[in-house]
């Protein structure tokens, strides 16, 4: 393996897919129609996340009691700057096309490809932001743009932009997801170096409680160390209690 280059700066990229989120495979990669490669990285960027709770009466207390309704989407917001005066021009000539289009086009690029409806699917195109450990299958929510510097004639020479991104992530993969976590269908598990047979039982059941009744169905005379390696069976829930 090579030594990484200390030159080359890792930018920030909007992967843009014009299959909607629903469309997708679940890869974990996607075969994109084009990545937008942001001239500067952002400082810092936030996510949010939620519950909605409905609330109902409780008769003892007098009280009301948030009941969960639903989990909401990640939100994910920056700030990021398009600049044209040229000041960055150096370093950045393996990007293509980074100086062929000015801030206007830039800005129009995003809201073209990024929100505005993809003729076909008639929904905003699904997007992938990728950015060192950052990875967030998503749809651009909102922007915010702020021309701030322009040349004598007027035209825009620097531009910040505060976008919000909505999570979107491709119905096969919470089916996926929530299939590894069912209850009601028997897993297989190979034990790992720091694995606890309490913990996988909540992992799969949702709670501590079978543990014990998991290692009679495993014929597991110790149950407190586990055997890396070892392959356990976890039966419907039904099955066990």
């Amino acid at each position: 393996m090579g030594l990484p280059n200390p030159f080359k700066l890792e930018k920030l990229a909007i992967h843009v897919h014009k299959k909607t989120g629903s469309q997708q495979t679940g890869d974990e990669r996607y075969k994109y129609d084009t990545t937008i490669y942001m001239m500067f990285n952002p400082n810092s960027f936030s996510r949010s996340f939620g519950n909605t709770y409905r609330t109902k009466p409780d008769v003892a207390t007098n009280k009301t009691e948030p009941d969960l309704g639903q989990q909401n989407h990640d939100n994910l917001s920056l700030e990021f700057l398009i600049d044209g005066t040229g000041v960055t021009d150096f370093g950045f000539q393996n990007l293509p096309g980074l100086q062929s289009k000015d801030v206007t086009d830039r800005v129009n690029e995003l809201v073209e490809l990024c929100l505005r409806k993809e003729q076909e699917s008639h929904t905003p195109n699904f997007l992938i932001l990728e950015w060192g450990h950052l990875y967030f299958e998503c749809k651009l929510s909102s922007l915010n743009v702020n021309f701030t510097l322009f040349d004598n004639s007027g035209r825009p020479l620097r531009a910040k932009l505060d976008a919000t991104f909505i999570e979107s992530v491709p119905k096969i993969k919470i089916e996926r997801k929530n299939e590894l976590h069912s209850s009601d269908i028997t897993h297989a598990r190979i034990v790992k170096m720091e694995d606890t047979l309490p913990q996988l039982c909540k992992d799969i059941y949702g709670s501590y409680d079978y543990y014990e009744n998991l290692a009679r169905v495993n014929d597991l005379d110790q149950f407190r160390r586990l055997e890396p390696g070892t392959e356990l069976i976890f039966p419907p829930l039904e099955e066990i209690i």
